[in-house]
């Protein structure tokens, strides 16, 4: 479950999300998952696919310029010496701070947050950098991958959809300013 829940969150924040098995077990698809493990899956591709607009604008960004999309915390950091050793966060893109659980069964992580105002993806908790939080991450849930907004972003993103090219394009501001 715990490998299962990893692979289910990295769906979330991957350029290009592939599941890779050895052709020995049954492949790693939502439909060969314990029940609560297939509604995790289930949740997080409805939540990529509602993302795509953000993630596509930072695709077309990375070949028009060759930045990355994913990025350690020191790439927006540098004067920052506690983000030149955090290995386990990273930007996804701009404005979303990605804290993956790396520890098994973990039900919570800390997570720092650089200098500026930040809030929780999930909770719209707002916190002010630098500093380290505590996180909750329940295992079976997508809100179990620690997600923050740069306040001031603007992400763009889609309806629920069956296909990317049924949805129709929202706006979504996380600011409180």
């Amino acid at each position: 479950d715990n490998l299962a829940r990893r692979l289910c969150q990295s769906l979330f924040f991957m350029p290009t999300p592939r599941t890779q098995d050895d052709g020995r077990d049954p492949a790693k698809f939502p439909w060969n998952c314990p029940p609560p493990i297939a509604k995790l899956y289930a949740e997080t591709l409805k939540l990529r696919y509602r993302m795509h607009p953000y993630m596509f604008s930072y695709l077309v960004h990375a070949a028009r310029t060759g930045e990355p999309i994913l990025r350690p915390l020191a790439y927006h950091h540098r004067q920052d010496r506690n983000c030149w050793t955090i290995h386990d966060q990273l930007y996804l893109g701009e404005w979303l701070l990605v804290a993956p659980i790396v520890k098994k069964n973990a039900e919570h992580r800390m997570v720092y947050l650089p200098a500026g105002r930040w809030i929780n993806f999930w909770t719209d908790e707002e916190h002010i950098g630098p500093k380290a939080v505590l996180v909750q991450s329940p295992m079976y849930e997508v809100q179990g991958l620690p997600v923050f907004v740069k306040a001031g972003a603007i992400i763009p993103t889609q309806a629920d959809v069956d296909r990317l090219s049924a949805g129709k394009l929202k706006i979504t501001v996380h600011a409180n300013a």
